[in-house]
């Protein structure tokens, strides 16, 4: 049989066949989604966009009419932080912060109580951004000390050094303060270094000062007693009991402990009075000082001395004349009260001894300094005993008890012979004794000066009598107490 033959239907299957050539030949466009951002955490943060929807079967395929196929526009994904150009991670910049210096009010300030100060510290922005608008200074421990909650810090560049000052007030018992802060971001996140304040609220004790020193007598002199007027002051905030003082003389000078005790009340003043007298004279740097031992608790124990300039008076030299208060001419036969000497009609040796008394000269002792001493023993007669008994001789010597002794102080060794004169003329001007009486005074102070007088050879019996006889001897003294 014969086939029949369908050109209707060969046209239609060619048709479908390139169709279907031309579909298979293009890929579908794929539509980008706007990708919603995620909660960024401190640090890096990794942006990942939704998943690309599924496209819809019921789209109807692209014709390929020889035209280029338009492109869906892409959306740029919201990122919350500068991205990074690796690997599409995000960096986010951290605030950081680091101490200078105090500015002001160093470690361990002294305030007084309720006392407004301001603290200053120097910071640096240690980061690598800027500290962002709203960033404070804030208070996170301590004591705070009347100040506010926080202060703003400045929008700082990074490297940069700032100066933020915080108001306190000191608080109003003793003790010791420390107030701590601490940078903080806008986010109430805390950044950078601890930084502190720390002051000290003193006690309420006393202080102890010498405000003046003067004396009784405005020209004090050398051996003469006056008073020492001290004014005490207790400038601290609390009292000071039993508070006593010492007076220094001189530079070289020990402390004399000054009489009395005195309780000052803050801010009191008092008038100490002591008395005191210079040994020496001259110009003094003299010295008072309040407290000497500190025993009393003070907020300053080095202000409790002052120094004083005072220049002492030396005594003018003071001359007098002595008669002897004790005398007596030895013999064998006896004593008397004058002053003979040399050879009795019986052929007795007369020999004399007196004595001064020092002691009635004012202010003499063994610091005092001996000008000059004479011994006038000029006023005599009968001198004709020189022409066989001679020479007469002057003699210090010390007797054998408190009045001159027979025998003993008539044949007692001499210690210094004074002076010894071959005839009258030697004996007719004062005799010089300032030596030996400075050396006197020096060793015994104002004890008597005692002197023995005599004539060589008046032991020769009574074929050479004779007598001198003096109505009175003299010592003349001039010396400065």
């Amino acid at each position: 049989m014969k086939t029949k033959t369908y050109p209707f239907l060969a046209i239609i299957f060619t048709l479908m066949l390139a169709s279907l050539a031309c579909t298979l030949g293009e890929s579908a466009p794929t539509e980008t989604a706007t990708p919603t951002p995620l909660d960024v955490a401190a640090g890096d943060a990794t942006l990942v966009p939704n998943p690309t929807p599924a496209s819809d079967d019921s789209t109807e395929p692209v014709v390929d009419d020889g035209a280029a196929p338009t492109a869906t526009e892409e959306v740029a994904p919201t990122a919350t932080a500068d991205s990074s150009s690796s690997g599409g991670s995000e960096t986010v910049c951290t605030p950081d912060g680091a101490y200078v210096a105090d500015v002001t009010v160093p470690d361990n300030t002294v305030f007084d109580p309720n006392t407004n100060f301001t603290k200053t510290w120097k910071l640096q922005n240690d980061g690598d951004c800027t500290w962002p608008s709203g960033t404070l200074l804030t208070f996170v421990s301590g004591d705070p000390m009347s100040a506010p909650a926080s202060v703003p810090a400045p929008q700082l560049a990074a490297g940069a050094q700032t100066n933020i000052s915080v108001e306190f007030k000191s608080p109003a018992s003793p003790g010791t303060y420390k107030s701590n802060w601490q940078l903080q971001a806008p986010d109430g996140t805390r950044f950078g270094p601890t930084v502190y304040v720390q002051i000290i609220v003193p006690e309420n004790k006393p202080d102890l000062v010498v405000q003046h020193l003067t004396f009784s007598d405005t020209s004090p002199e050398q051996d003469v007693a006056f008073n020492v007027i001290a004014t005490l002051h207790n400038s601290g905030d609390g009292p000071a009991n039993d508070a006593t003082w010492h007076f220094k003389p001189c530079e070289s000078c020990s402390w004399v402990e000054a009489s009395g005790s005195y309780d000052l009340d803050a801010g009191e003043t008092v008038e100490a009075t002591t008395s005191f007298t210079y040994t020496a004279c001259g110009a003094m740097t003299t010295s008072a000082k309040v407290d000497r031992g500190n025993a009393i608790a003070e907020t300053n124990d080095s202000n409790n001395t002052r120094d004083f300039n005072v220049v002492v008076g030396c005594p003018a030299p003071v001359s007098q004349s002595l008669a002897p208060y004790q005398k007596v001419t030895f013999s064998v036969g006896g004593q008397s009260n004058d002053i003979r000497l040399g050879i009795a009609g019986n052929g007795d040796a007369l020999r004399t001894a007196y004595a001064f008394n020092l002691s009635s000269l004012a202010g003499l002792d063994s610091d005092s300094t001996i000008t000059s001493a004479t011994l006038d023993v000029s006023n005599f007669s009968g001198g004709s005993c020189f022409e066989f008994l001679h020479p007469l001789k002057v003699q210090r010597i010390d007797f054998a008890g408190n009045s001159p002794q027979y025998p003993a102080d008539f044949n007692s060794a001499a210690l210094e012979i004074l002076k010894s004169a071959a005839d009258g003329t030697n004996i007719g001007s004062p005799v010089n004794i300032t030596s030996s009486m400075q050396n006197f005074v020096a060793a015994n102070g104002a004890a008597p000066y005692q002197v023995r007088m005599e004539l060589e050879h008046d032991d020769a019996g009574s074929a050479f009598a004779c007598m001198m006889q003096w109505s009175s001897v003299t010592l003349n003294i001039t010396y400065t107490p």
